[in-house]
């Protein structure tokens, strides 16, 4: 018989049993674990024999963990490229195109992807979207979004998209043509090319701006560079964003956010100071995100960059230490507190309480490749995102080949409906296949890593949200009526 994944943990009071096929958290005595754990395991004698009283009492009082156990043996987990369902999708609910306009950049910042750092991703080229592709663009996701019931959003990325602005003028107005006031528009960039004319087209257009900003100047010039250029990138941001606020207050602080690329030596509070009190935006508006490891040789040039584990894991600290206080409905809390609050926290205060067999999930954070978004390259050739490494699935003037999205993916899924079934983690599993591809192609022992790493960060962060409400019994409803993003 097999066994129905579980995960124990123990706080400073309790111990408590998490099953994945429901999504719940049991409260335990602890003299039924062992006996528990046997038969959670399919332990045939504690399945076809009279439960211990402990046991048997806490079985009786939770009937639904034996019918869990029933409906998982029965419940598969299935590649669902292959099905039909999946092919309608992809020809009809598509809600989100990414145009990188060009692969040009003004900036050589150390720790992008796109560096010579490395190897495994295309460097910057001199190739830039011209306007047939980005209509066709335009074209397709109108094609391919005729059921589709959500919000769609035309992205624009890079390179540095302002690059070519007069492109993404074109572009946008084209859209609107197509789509009336029934899309949204996005961009990521560094902001150093920012005009008022640019930001006032912004503006008026109503983009969602995601700006890309390390800190004060110190952090944010120290990997940031201007590539043929001196002067301080961070200085060049400052104007922009100021800008942005003179020219519209309301915008600024409703449609701006920024990206905070971390780096050590780690100082939070001159990275409070910078975006709080000298930018003027939210704390809740701005993201901290990490240097990514994976096929780098980074570090090894730049070893200090990785030295901020210490004040990362002091302000994780002060976060659950905020909680179990209480904040109410104060909103006024760290940059740091909002990172942790959206990471962990909010997946595992918001997972879906629904069973297994009553939703159609795939285990891991995978997406539906192709049906959510689509990333587009300047020669009109179509990719699963804009952070996968492998080949392209199709272009913008003949479609999407269905086949090589299958043929990408087959060994992904095959591994992963072998592994995560035993997973405990695998409701709460943020990794996909980008976690796990290597020369463009899935390799399973990237996925190994990525899975312990995983499993690793949620027992932690489970083991300190269920203390945390042990504190702080209502110390997460703020999640009931606020809202983020």
């Amino acid at each position: 018989m097999s066994a129905l994944p579980h995960k124990f943990f123990h706080t400073g009071k309790h111990s408590y049993l998490y099953l994945p096929f429901n999504n719940r958290f049991y409260q335990l005595d602890d003299c039924c674990i062992e006996t528990l754990s046997a038969w959670l395991h399919g332990d045939t004698a504690t399945h076809t024999t009279v439960p211990s009283d402990s046991l048997g009492t806490f079985l009786a009082g939770h009937p639904e963990i034996r019918e869990a156990f029933t409906n998982y043996q029965e419940f598969d987990f299935h590649n669902p490229i292959t099905t039909t369902g999946y092919r309608q999708a992809i020809t009809d609910h598509l809600t989100t195109c990414v145009l990188c306009v060009t692969e040009q950049c003004n900036l050589r910042c150390s720790y992008c992807c796109y560096s010579e750092h490395y190897p495994q991703s295309p460097n910057f080229s001199n190739n830039t979207m011209r306007n047939e592709v980005a209509r066709q663009a335009v074209d397709f996701l109108f094609t391919h979004s005729r059921k589709t019931s959500s919000e769609l959003t035309l992205g624009f990325y890079g390179g540095e998209p302002m690059i070519n602005y007069p492109l993404i003028r074109n572009t946008v107005a084209y859209a609107k043509e197509i789509f009336g006031d029934q899309i949204l528009f996005t961009m990521t960039t560094n902001a150093t090319l920012l005009n008022q004319e640019k930001i006032d087209f912004l503006i008026e257009n109503n983009f969602g701006l995601t700006v890309s900003l390390d800190g004060d100047q110190q952090s944010t010039d120290r990997y940031r560079k201007y590539w043929k250029e001196p002067g301080s990138v961070f200085e060049s941001v400052l104007t922009s964003v100021r800008m942005i606020r003179e020219a519209d207050p309301d915008y600024f602080q409703n449609r701006v956010i920024f990206n905070s690329v971390l780096s050590g030596p780690l100082d939070l509070d001159s990275l409070e100071e910078t975006f709080i009190e000298r930018l003027g935006t939210q704390a809740v508006n701005v993201g901290l995100s990490t240097i990514s490891a994976e096929h780098t040789d980074f570090f090894e040039h730049h070893p200090r960059a990785n030295q901020y584990d210490d004040a990362l894991n002091q302000a994780e600290d002060a976060y659950y230490k905020k909680l179990a206080e209480g904040i109410g409905s104060d909103k006024r809390q760290s940059i740091a507190f909002y990172h942790f609050l959206r990471g962990a926290t909010i997946r595992i205060s918001k997972r879906p309480d629904k069973p297994l067999n009553e939703t159609i999930p795939f285990p891991t954070g995978q997406c539906i490749p192709m049906v959510f978004q689509t990333y587009i390259r300047p020669n009109g050739d179509t990719y699963i995102c804009e952070k996968f490494e492998g080949n392209s699935v199709g272009n913008v003037f003949d479609g999407i080949d269905i086949d090589v999205v299958e043929a990408l993916f087959q060994p992904y899924y095959q591994d992963t409906t072998k592994t995560c079934k035993q997973c405990w983690v695998q409701r709460l599993c943020s990794n996909c296949i980008v976690e796990c591809i290597s020369n463009g192609a899935f390799n399973p022992e990237m996925k190994r890593s990525a899975c312990e790493s995983e499993r690793a960060s949620y027992e932690h962060s489970i083991t300190r949200y269920l203390d945390t409400l042990e504190k702080n019994p209502s110390a997460l409803d703020i999640l009931d009526n606020w809202s983020y993003e």
